[in-house]
């Protein structure tokens, strides 16, 4: 297969990325920064955001010739910040629906022209969509809205038959994570890899009986 991972150099977007070349893919990472691994190579493009239309499509664009036709694409896109209602700011409201609903949006529309029929999108949620707790409202916001558009991106691809799935991480064990909650036990955690794990199972045409579905991965496992 022949796939693209946006957020490539994040925690998650990274463990996807390994796992599919492991799986004998071929792969071309999306990211702000430079490939953190250091190789920089043709299987590695820089995009400033993902949510400005004109970047997205060079960047994708760069993608396809590349790869040549896309089968899957991994959105690894996100981000986090912790504020009551009170306490968050338009800013803080405008950056999480920027970065976890807009940079979906966006991708998802440069890549849908250039990806073969029976192609598959798996974008990455949260559990928080579901279940928001306190300080989450800005954050679980962003990602119930990117749930949304996973579902009418499904209704809308049927006859192309692209699917698109959405997988729900609780806390992700991280290293930026763990610094930030030093107090929380992290065997409660689920690992990168093991996420990784079911975003390629969802890319592969052996889940090819899920479509349109968010997927809690939410299981402490490493």
């Amino acid at each position: 297969m022949k796939i693209i991972v946006t957020g490539a150099a994040g925690a998650l977007g990274r463990a996807v990325a390994a796992r599919a070349v492991e799986l004998g893919h071929a792969v071309v990472g999306i990211d702000r920064v430079e490939d953190p691994a250091g190789a920089n190579s043709g299987n590695w493009i820089i995009c400033p955001n993902l949510a400005e239309p004109g970047a997205c499509d060079r960047a994708i664009e760069q993608a396809v010739e590349q790869l040549g036709d896309i089968d899957a694409v991994a959105h690894c896109v996100g981000a986090f910040a912790f504020a009551t209602l009170d306490d968050a700011s338009p800013e803080q409201w405008s950056e999480m629906l920027t970065i976890n609903l807009m940079s979906a949006v966006v991708t998802i529309r440069s890549c849908l022209p250039r990806l073969k029929n029976g192609a598959t999108i798996v974008a990455v949620g949260a559990l928080a969509a579901q279940y928001a707790g306190k300080g989450m409202s800005a954050y679980a916001a962003s990602k119930s809205a990117l749930a949304k558009l996973i579902e009418a991106t499904c209704a809308e691809n049927r006859t192309r038959g692209i699917r698109a799935n959405l997988v729900l991480p609780a806390i992700i064990d991280t290293p930026q994570n763990r610094l930030d909650m030093p107090d929380t036990d992290p065997a409660n955690w689920t690992s990168p890899g093991a996420i990784a794990n079911v975003v390629c199972f969802l890319l592969d045409p052996l889940s090819s009986a899920i479509n349109g579905a968010s997927i809690p991965v939410s299981n402490p496992a490493r």
